[in-house]
């Protein structure tokens, strides 16, 4: 779909879903690989009360003796941040320490855009911490998920999204996504809209 005016496209709730994927190591390039999801490698985070999903650029310029710029160069930093609403034992042991390192594929649900369910896939790491507050522990449990600059695409098949979708109870029909789905090493992010 082209650039333009869409009023649907103006969206201000999120999609109250992050689910995360600890992926398997493996020695080839990039370094890892989507297991079979199921119990104990797939979690879905519970309910959001806010997140933000960003990429930033940091720009460095290229000066000759003039002063003049002739060339710039740009690092890129993908962050999910969020405030969970949940703070049992088990998302504390997760946040705290399953995703000591390890990688981690976020899937995160990030609203319904012009009719679209848009899901955004990224893989990366969680960094491991936890706040456990009173009162207002509705929103102090941090998450962060910082994404890698990928050097190899990263493909999640249709067959795995199918089986993640069914470990999690998730609508398949026109919800969650279906089609395989490739995460480039150009982006290192994909957005995916279901229909």
């Amino acid at each position: 779909m082209a650039l333009a005016k869409k009023p649907a496209a103006v969206v201000d709730k999120g999609g109250n879903y992050i689910i995360n994927v600890v992926l398997t190591t493996i020695t080839t390039n990039p370094g890892f690989s989507f297991p079979v999801p199921a119990v104990g490698n797939t979690f879905e985070l519970g309910h959001v009360a806010n997140s933000s999903v960003t990429q930033t650029a940091s720009k460095t310029s290229f000066k000759n003796e003039d002063g003049e710029s002739i060339n710039s160069s740009f690092e890129y930093e993908r962050v999910t941040t969020g405030s969970l609403m949940q703070s049992d034992k088990d998302l504390i042991d997760y946040l705290a320490d399953t995703v000591k390192g390890v990688s981690v594929l976020q899937i995160k649900h990030t609203g319904t855009v012009n009719g679209l369910d848009q899901w955004h896939f990224q893989v990366g790491q969680v960094t491991p911490q936890f706040n456990i507050s009173r009162p207002g522990g509705t929103t102090s449990m941090p998450y962060e998920h910082t994404g890698y600059d990928l050097t190899a695409a990263f493909e999640i098949s249709s067959t795995s999204l199918a089986s993640l979708a069914t470990l999690l109870t998730l609508s398949q029909t026109s919800f969650f996504p279906t089609a395989t789905v490739t995460i480039s090493a150009s982006k290192s992010y994909e957005i995916v809209e279901v229909a």
